[in-house]
C-alpha cells in the first residue's frame, strides 16, 4: 500500500507540472464553485491554504469581508490554525525549498471546531471523497478534528479525480470534492 502510494503521488506531481499553464484558469473556476455553494454563502469561519505553486489558487477568497479565514502552521506533531489576517501579507515563508510553505506567524490561533468549511488540498481525490495527499498525514489528522456539521470540501484540477485510490484505515474523507477541467469550461 505504502508503495503504491508513494508512486501515485510522483505520478500526479508530474501531471501537476505539466499543468501549470493552465493553473490559473482552473484557479477560477473552483473559485466560482465555491463561491456559488450555499454553505460558503453561510459559513463564518473559513480554513484556506496556501498554495503550493502547482495546487489550486483559493487566495482571492479572502476578499470576502463576511467571513473569517484561517490557515494551517505546520508543526511536527499537526498543523495548528491561525487567523488571517487584512489581504495575504500576513504569511511567511516558513520552509525553504521545493515545498515552500507561507503560514500566518501571527495571529490568534484558532480551534478547529471553530471552522465550519474547511478547504482541502490534495494530490488525487475520487468522487465518494478519498483523498491522497503528500504523506505527512496532517490533513488527516484534521479532517478527524472538525465538528460533525462542517463541511470539508477537496478542491483539484479535473485529472487529479480518480476512479479508486490506495487507502489504509488512518486516511480520512472529504464531504465532498470540487474540481476544475479545461473541457468544462467551455465558452
Amino acid at each position: 500500500m505504502v508503495a503504491e502510494k508513494k508512486l501515485l503521488r510522483r505520478e500526479m506531481r508530474l501531471m501537476l507540472q505539466a499543468a501549470l499553464p493552465e493553473r490559473a484558469a482552473r484557479s477560477l473556476e473552483l473559485r466560482a464553485q465555491i463561491q456559488a455553494l450555499p454553505q460558503w454563502r453561510a459559513a463564518r469561519c473559513v480554513a484556506l491554504f496556501y498554495p503550493l505553486a502547482e495546487e489550486p489558487d483559493l487566495l482571492e477568497l479572502l476578499g470576502d469581508k463576511t467571513k473569517h479565514f484561517v490557515f494551517p502552521c505546520v508543526h511536527a506533531d499537526g498543523m495548528e490554525w491561525r487567523a488571517a489576517a487584512e489581504g495575504s501579507e500576513f504569511l511567511e515563508r516558513t520552509v525553504e525549498g521545493r515545498r515552500a510553505l507561507f503560514e500566518p506567524t501571527a495571529g490568534r490561533v484558532v480551534s478547529l471546531p471553530d471552522v465550519d468549511l474547511l478547504l482541502v488540498p490534495g494530490l488525487a481525490f475520487t468522487r465518494g471523497g478519498q483523498r491522497l495527499g503528500r504523506g505527512g498525514g496532517y490533513y488527516d489528522r484534521a479532517l478527524a478534528g472538525i465538528r460533525e456539521d462542517a463541511l470539508s470540501i477537496g478542491v483539484c484540477f479535473g485529472f487529479q479525480l480518480l476512479e479508486t485510490l490506495p487507502t489504509e484505515p488512518h486516511d480520512q474523507r472529504v464531504n465532498r470534492v470540487l474540481h476544475a477541467d479545461p473541457r468544462d469550461m467551455a465558452v
